[in-house]
């Protein structure tokens, strides 16, 4: 089992969790988001545990692959994190 954390809980990052549901060999264990109430609205209804750094989410032990689904002028600073961290960046 591949274990997916998602930088970006937001309406792209749901569409991606759905997705992932879909896919054998996946499973979401993390996602990332600013704002509290939204992130535990997103865990709520796609599981996985729940950050607002996106840093500690690298951190989680279970993250194999990363998805990064925040807006895209942080994408780099996020990849390049993921990147040193180990994990794969989709």
């Amino acid at each position: 089992m591949i274990g997916i954390g998602i930088i970006g809980a937001g309406d792209f990052g749901a569409a991606h969790a759905r997705a992932i549901r879909q896919v054998q060999g996946l499973h979401l264990v993390a996602a990332c988001r600013g704002n509290n109430d939204a992130l535990a609205a997103f865990t709520s209804e796609h599981g996985g545990r729940g950050y607002t750094d996106w840093r500690k989410l690298l951190d989680d032990k279970d993250v194999d692959a990363v998805l990064i689904a925040s807006p895209h002028h942080l994408h780099a600073e996020m990849a390049i994190g993921a990147a040193d961290a180990g994990k794969h960046i989709m």
